[in-house]
């Protein structure tokens, strides 16, 4: 089994979805790799599907106070659950897939990625799955909920921005763009590498557009 249909069977799993209808699924939806079912299985006519060609997380953590190691994650998947009018209702589950790992540094990449740091040939996907959401004005929100990264589980705070919320001019589709910022400690979740000259929180955002689920 591959790394990526791994990654969606995790994602069944967290979202209580049988692993065996993903299995039994075709796992591919041609978007640069991630499963057909790494998104929310609920919420009616409410669902968003995160697009793959239009979602990446940027990280940064201080290098020995000289300057930042920055990287991106280029596949990012999931979906959620949002109502305007029932912001109490919104859930989320965002899914990265390690491999997608990019500093611009062959040899850095090739660390994190080994059983020494992320570990990514027993560990493929990192999730998040949101426990509450409370809205600070028309256009931000405070979610609460679970990372999880190399099989532990943190409870972290994401910022989120509602960047527009409308029909997609090329698509036609009912389309949300977002901005979600967080942190964490890495050290809590056993990545304890090149502490403490590599600094421990690290901060991140996640630019992403979804679309609402046909």
């Amino acid at each position: 089994m591959t790394a990526v249909c791994k990654f969606a069977l995790l994602a069944a799993v967290v979202i209580g979805v049988s692993p065996a209808t993903v299995a039994a699924q075709d796992m591919t939806n041609g978007h640069r790799g991630v499963c057909s079912d790494c998104h929310v299985a609920a919420g009616g006519n409410n669902r968003y599907e995160l697009s793959q060609a239009d979602s990446t997380l940027v990280f940064s953590v201080d290098n020995f106070g000289f300057s930042k190691v920055i990287g991106t994650f280029s596949n990012v998947g999931g979906g959620f659950v949002f109502d305007s009018e029932s912001v109490e209702t919104t859930s989320v589950l965002a899914s990265v897939e390690v491999a997608s790992l990019d500093t611009s540094d062959a040899a850095l990449d090739a660390l994190l990625l080994s059983e020494r740091f992320l570990d990514v040939a027993n560990h493929p996907a990192i999730t998040f799955q949101s426990e509450s959401v409370a809205q600070i004005d028309e256009h931000h929100f405070r979610v609460e909920g679970a990372l999880s990264i190399r099989g532990i589980s943190r409870p972290v705070s994401l910022d989120v921005a509602l960047n527009r919320l409308e029909a997609h001019p090329v698509t036609g589709r009912q389309t949300a763009g977002l901005e979600i910022s967080g942190q964490f400690e890495r050290s809590q979740f056993g990545l304890t590498l090149g502490l403490p000259s590599i600094a421990d929180v690290v901060e991140f955002t996640v630019y992403a557009q979804g679309s609402l689920f046909n």
